[in-house]
């Protein structure tokens, strides 16, 4: 495995709903899915943290406060714009009982299940491409990325569409974790609070994950977020 510095791109050419994921879960995601992990496994947040694998994303790890993190930063974006979609769904009851054999009609309910009506705002932006900084493999890291055509939610409806990935070694070498802005340490990546941030600006202060799978709460802990 060849290990470089590298800048990750994104160029997407639809709007993204929701923010943009961590490189980190997204090549856990779909390494999980190439090795076979997730088949035979049913995990949620009342699974013990213990019996979730951490697979090996090809990324470097930095122990930051105690907990080894892997070598990427959050996602770098702008917005240009932002407006509320709206997601519709109607059954048509009416017209379509006209179709039906008197004799064969049933009962449904629209209020639940998969025939329920809805109404739901959506927060669209409009994001040209989405940034990562890391240090990995990067051969790897485009064969994982390859396999990804969307990123946040709904894309099974059309949003966050990926038009292609672009993984370029750089000479940068700090701007995983940290980086320097007016001769200032800048935190580039959500890590644990502790010592290590001393001297470092630009975060602000939560309770989350900082490390793969970022939704279960046996990862929680005090952490810094760059804002």
């Amino acid at each position: 495995m060849s290990i470089e510095n590298l800048k990750i791109t994104a160029t997407l050419r639809s709007p993204l709903v929701g923010d943009p994921p961590y490189l980190d879960a997204l090549l856990t995601y779909e390494l999980g899915f190439k090795m076979h992990k997730f088949e035979d496994m049913k995990f949620n947040k009342s699974t013990p943290i213990e019996k979730i694998e951490r697979l090996p994303i090809p990324l470097t790890q930095c122990e930051i406060n105690g907990v080894k993190v892997n070598s990427c930063s959050d996602p770098i974006f702008i917005i240009k714009t932002e407006w509320h979609d709206k997601l519709s769904k109607r059954f048509e009851t009416d017209r379509l009982s006209l179709l039906i054999d008197p004799n064969k009609r049933k009962n449904i309910t629209p209020g639940t299940g998969h025939l329920k009506s809805r109404w739901q705002p959506l927060h669209a932006k409009l994001v040209d491409k989405i940034v990562w900084f890391a240090r990995g493999d990067a051969k790897e890291c485009r064969r994982l990325l390859k396999g990804i055509v969307s990123l946040g939610y709904y894309r099974k409806i059309g949003y966050g569409l990926v038009a292609k990935w672009e993984v370029e070694e750089t000479e940068k070498s700090d701007n995983f974790i940290f980086g320097k802005y007016e001769n200032k340490k800048i935190l580039m990546k959500t890590v644990p609070i502790g010592n290590d941030l001393k001297y470092t600006e630009g975060y602000r202060i939560s309770y989350g994950a900082c490390i793969p799978p970022y939704w279960h709460n046996g990862n929680f802990r005090e952490i810094a977020i760059p804002i």
